[in-house]
């Protein structure tokens, strides 16, 4: 490709990449914790996404088997893991 017709490629910068959730970046957030993280955190994450959005992603990943809710480790706080 010659210097004339090469196009810059957009990469996400690491706060903009942390604004707006998708399936795998919510699934690559929760395979880096394995303690998983609440929704609240998800939510503190991923800023630009609703709650509604959110919801839609993580049943999403649940129906699928991907994610799973963790009630037991700490008393009064569920965390989503993937599984």
């Amino acid at each position: 490709m010659s210097p004339k017709t090469a196009t810059p490629t957009k990469t996400a910068t690491p706060s903009r990449a942390r604004k707006a959730a998708r399936r795998e970046t919510v699934l690559g957030a929760l395979r880096e914790k394995p303690e998983g993280l609440t929704s609240a955190e998800l939510h503190d994450r991923f800023p630009r996404t609703g709650y509604d959005d959110m919801d839609e992603i993580i049943q999403g990943l649940y129906d699928e088997g991907l994610v799973g809710l963790d009630t037991m480790s700490e008393r009064g706080r569920a965390r989503w893991v993937a599984t």
